[in-house]
Parts: C-alpha cells; sequence; structure tokens
C-alpha cells in the first residue's frame, strides 16, 4: 500500500536571528507555532560552568505569565485583530500558537514581541499562582488523573515523567520571580526558538516582514543533564483507596530507550501500540473470556508515553477485583499472549493506523503540532508512514519477548467505598 503524504518544509534563517520553517498548502487558515525549546522535563541543564535546577511547573507558569504585556493582555489584542491565540507546555516544550487569516501577519509579528518581551513583576507572578493553583486542584480531583501521577511514582524515582507538567502545589509556592527570570533569560532565546507558519501564505513576503523585527540577540548554550533513574522501578505493588466507584488495575511498565534515535524510538512507540491491541485488544479471547465471566466489564486502555529517555506502557481496566484480573492477567502475558500474534492481524494494525494517521494529517492543527514535535529528527509525516510500513512480524515477536522482560509495577486500585466483590 503506497501512501503519499507531502509536508514540503522551507527553511530559513534570518538576517535578525530569527529560525522560520514555512509549510505551504491550501487551507483556509493559517497555522503558527512558536516553539520554545523548553518543556516539563528540563530539571536540569548547565550553562557554562554552572549547573542549575528547574522546579516542576516552572515552564508552565512562565507559559502564563507571556501573554502579559505593558500595555495590557495579548489574549485581547489577538481577539480584537480576529486572530485566535493558544499556548501549552509539553515534556519537550512551550508552543505559543496563532490560527486565522485575516492580520495574521501582524498577529505574528505581536507574538514575537510578547514572546520576547519579559514583562515580569511579584505580583503577576502571584497572581499566576492562584490560577495555576486551580488548574493544580482540578486536575487532583480528577482520581483516573490521580492513578497515573501515582503508577509513575511506583515506576520513577526521579524520572520527570512522575511530575505533572502543571507541578504540584509545594512546586508551585517554590517558584520565584528570580526563578523565572533565570530560566527565561537562559531558554528563551533565538537560539533555542523555532517559528513554523502552515498554510496558503506568500513566502516571500512573509520573510520580508519578519526580517524587519527586531529581536533580542543574546543567548545561552545550554546544556541538558540528565537526572539519574534506575532502571528498576521504584516499588512494585501499591494497594491504595480512590474515589471511585468500582476497582481498577493499573500495570505499568518503563523502558530505556537512551540507545535510540528518534527514528528507531518512534518506530518503537508505534510497534508498543500494535502489540498492545494485538494480545488485548478487543475480541481476543483472554479479553472475552474475562468478560463472560464478568471480572471486567469492557476492554483494556492503554498509553504509551515516550519522552526522553524512556518508553513507558500503562495498561489498565476496571474490574470487580484488581488482584485476580492481575494474576489472570500475568499468567496469560507469560504463556498464552504470544500466540495472538500472527501475520495477518500485524498487516491489519498496520493499515488500522495508518488511517488514523491520514485521518490526524487532515486535521492541520494536530498536523502542524506533529511536524514541530518531529521535524528537528528529520521526519516528516511520509517518514512516519514508511517506519510503521517497514514493522515486521519478526519484529513483533522480539518486541513482545522484550515485553515480558520490562520491569513494571502494579497499582490496585481500590474504592473508598467499597470493597472488592471477590476475594
Amino acid at each position: 500500500m503506497k501512501i503519499k503524504i507531502n509536508d514540503y518544509v522551507e527553511e530559513y534563517s534570518l538576517k535578525n536571528g530569527l529560525k522560520v520553517h514555512f509549510i505551504k498548502l491550501q487551507s483556509h487558515q493559517v497555522y503558527v507555532s512558536y516553539d520554545v525549546g523548553l518543556g516539563s522535563f528540563d530539571q536540569k541543564y548547565g550553562v557554562q560552568d554552572n549547573i542549575y535546577y528547574i522546579t516542576p511547573g516552572t515552564a508552565h507558569m512562565i507559559e502564563h505569565l507571556m501573554f502579559a504585556m505593558p500595555e495590557g493582555d495579548a489574549f485581547s489584542y489577538f481577539s480584537k485583530i480576529g486572530v485566535a491565540s493558544n499556548a501549552f507546555t509539553t515534556y519537550a516544550k512551550t508552543s505559543y500558537t496563532l490560527e486565522g487569516k485575516e492580520n495574521i501577519e501582524k498577529a505574528i509579528v505581536y507574538l514575537l514581541k510578547m514572546v520576547h518581551t519579559p514583562y515580569f513583576s511579584k505580583e503577576h507572578v502571584e497572581t499566576e499562582k492562584k490560577i495555576i493553583l486551580e488548574e493544580i486542584h482540578g486536575v487532583n480531583d480528577d482520581p483516573l488523573n490521580q492513578m497515573y501521577q501515582t503508577i509513575y511514582g511506583q515506576l520513577y524515582y526521579n524520572y520527570p515523567l512522575k511530575n505533572d507538567i502543571l507541578g504540584d502545589e509545594n512546586d508551585l509556592y517554590d517558584i520565584s520571580l528570580q526563578d523565572i527570570e533565570r530560566v527565561y533569560k537562559h531558554f528563551y532565546h533565538l537560539n533555542n526558538t523555532t517559528l513554523f507558519i502552515m498554510g496558503d501564505i506568500d513566502i516571500n513576503n512573509m520573510i520580508e516582514i519578519l526580517e524587519n523585527v527586531n529581536l533580542p540577540k543574546d543567548y545561552y548554550d545550554i546544556k541538558r543533564l540528565s537526572i539519574d533513574e534506575p532502571k528498576v522501578v521504584k516499588n512494585s505493588i501499591l494497594t491504595k483507596e480512590f474515589d471511585i466507584e468500582v476497582p481498577l488495575l493499573f500495570v505499568g511498565y518503563k523502558y530505556n530507550i537512551s540507545h535510540l534515535n528518534m527514528k528507531e524510538r518512534i518506530k518503537l512507540e508505534v510497534m508498543f501500540i500494535i502489540l498492545t491491541q494485538l494480545i488485548l485488544g478487543n475480541h481476543i479471547e483472554f479479553v472475552d473470556n474475562l468478560i463472560k465471566n464478568e471480572l471486567i466489564f469492557d476492554g483494556f486502555d492503554f498509553e504509551h508515553v515516550v519522552e526522553g529517555e524512556y518508553l513507558t506502557v500503562l495498561i489498565y481496566n476496571q474490574t470487580i477485583n484488581s488482584e485476580l484480573l492481575f494474576q489472570r492477567l500475568h499468567k496469560y502475558l507469560s504463556n498464552d499472549a504470544i500466540k495472538e500474534i500472527s501475520e495477518e492481524r500485524l498487516d491489519t494494525l498496520k493499515k488500522s493506523y495508518l488511517g488514523t494517521l491520514i485521518v490526524v494529517n487532515d486535521d492541520f492543527e494536530t498536523r502542524l503540532h506533529i511536524l514541530t514535535k518531529f521535524y528537528k529528527d528529520g521526519i516528516l509525516m511520509e517518514q512516519m508512514v514508511e517506519l510503521i510500513q517497514s514493522i515486521t512480524y519478526d519484529e513483533m515477536i522480539k518486541l513482545f519477548e522484550t515485553f515480558n522482560q520490562m520491569p513494571y509495577s502494579v497499582l490496585y486500585a481500590h474504592s473508598k467505598k467499597h470493597e472488592n466483590i471477590l476475594d
């Protein structure tokens, strides 16, 4: 099956130091992402001979603060000229985005001005802390998120995945104005930012506009330093009560991928997504029997995270008895699960995943987000398609064997209201 997805990217380094990438295609809107290489995984780094630490939640805090300008709120300005604006922080970066057509050039110029105008004050920091604290409380009130953070905490000793991107309440109170100013100074400069513009645009005209934007020339050579993390899990089993009606079983796996390049990591992530569907997806006999015997009510859910030096796989489900479910799951994975891997089913799931990728590609905003995540490593949609098509049966068998040797941790999530139905 030949699938061709062209995202032709034109790269420019402008006279003022701005790095800009254009993706020219037919669209009703223009989509913009100004990316700063600062995410929640940046918690230890060096500049010259000095080593610095970043409190969890700092990257997200700066994202909030950036929309304050001396003349007023930047959100209001973008709205006034008819352009939608947003921002988000991920594990690896902070992105400031725009979507619009009319006045998009004016909006991009103002976005650059906004990101490179550190209008910070102690009062503003304290105000934003109150807003973010409400966000944290909202996230923490969600039992599923509580379980995610619990299982991550069981898997990892120090690795940043154990921390929420927002940080926690104690982290928030620890972040000072001086911390924010230091991190902003070291990370928010032209050597650590990239502008992506996607849509039906006049590239030459846009370059002329952008080259006339006055941007600060100072920059720092940042050396990101890894956090020491043992390959074993921190806590292999935990039983904990949550505010839920039905108990859940969570099983989390960790796997060090520091030896892999980005293409190999993307392929591995897709292979794990396919593997979990092959052995625990819908209509698998083992899963059907669990439902028939009323130990579970529906199929399993999965989470696959590939960030930094580790791959994390979570398998979870509601169950009337989490301990009994794990016993049966562990026995199945150790013995019969490999029988579910066949070339025919692998081919079907590869086609299904490729179909999902094509649907995602039709959403320009998502398409730009994926491109900005992987482009620096030379990976476009077409390369992702090729990686998926290259997956073989023998590779899946080898991956299954690796999977069964990976360190794992088990969370028995009990209900505060009810005991397990079965003993």
